[in-house]
């Protein structure tokens, strides 16, 4: 029935008949759809005050953690970060699914960054394994941390990119840009050259060969090419939520 409803009437069908609603997986996943639907039309408070009472009704931790994780993320939207961590840290418990594990991990590394407190971030990033990386190496860059940042990515890179002499897809094509820029800005000539070593044949004749050219053949010695290597840096980034943002028909921001 609360499938049905408009997301309103849901809730009012919801809080006049809950104590008929059983503890159980069909439940909850009824309670969170109606949470979906309600922070869709921006009634966050409604949405978590619905999971809220899923909370109150779920049946062992794992439930609680998966409920838990919905309402830091609800937090996070709404930009309360420490709601967001309390949220984690009232469901946390032993023995979750390692993908659950990893998602809250990543959640909490994400309201920490925005608090500021970017050492606590970068070591939660760091226990979320290889999920962690591409948000940690983002997190360093923007805060100018280039070295680490590299570091993050290459460490990535080891993990995303086929054996050679297997092709390159455009994905791992952007990745091997990004790190170029960043040990380029951290004037790491000796990652370049490696870089440039490993990956020159590979990204050779297919998107985004002259940016990884440009930065591995240049280095660091010219300071007029740091603007231009941010721009190669920026692109390898966002590319790829441009296309999305092209592919779903909506306007791009410039």
């Amino acid at each position: 029935a609360l499938e049905r409803e408009s997301p309103i009437a849901a809730v009012t069908l919801f809080d006049a008949h809950r104590a008929l609603l059983p503890p159980g997986d069909a439940t909850e996943t009824a309670l969170a759809s109606l949470a979906d639907r309600l922070a869709a039309l921006d009634l966050v408070d409604r949405a978590q005050h619905v999971l809220r009472q899923a909370l109150a009704r779920a049946a062992g931790d794992e439930a609680r953690a998966r409920i838990g994780l919905r309402l830091a993320t609800l937090a996070l939207g709404a930009g309360d970060e420490a709601k967001a961590r309390e949220a984690l840290a009232e469901t946390e418990a032993p023995g979750l699914p390692m993908a659950l594990t990893v998602e809250r991990t990543l959640l909490d590394a994400r309201a920490l960054n925005r608090l500021g407190q970017h050492a606590a971030a970068a070591a939660r990033y760091r226990q979320a394994g290889l999920a962690g990386l591409p948000e940690l190496a983002e997190s360093l860059a923007e805060r100018q941390d280039w070295a680490g940042a590299a570091a993050a990515m290459g460490e990535l890179l080891a993990t995303r990119l086929p054996p050679a002499p297997a092709p390159l897809q455009e994905p791992e094509r952007r990745l091997v840009v990004r790190t170029a820029a960043l040990l380029a800005l951290a004037g790491q000539e000796s990652g370049l050259t490696l870089l440039r070593n490993a990956e020159a044949g590979r990204m050779a004749g297919g998107p985004l060969e002259e940016a990884f050219m440009l930065i591995t053949g240049a280095g660091m010695d010219n300071v007029g090419d740091l603007p231009r290597l941010r721009q190669e840096l920026e692109l390898a980034r966002v590319l790829p939520e441009r296309l999305e943002s092209l592919r779903a028909g909506a306007p791009i921001a410039r």
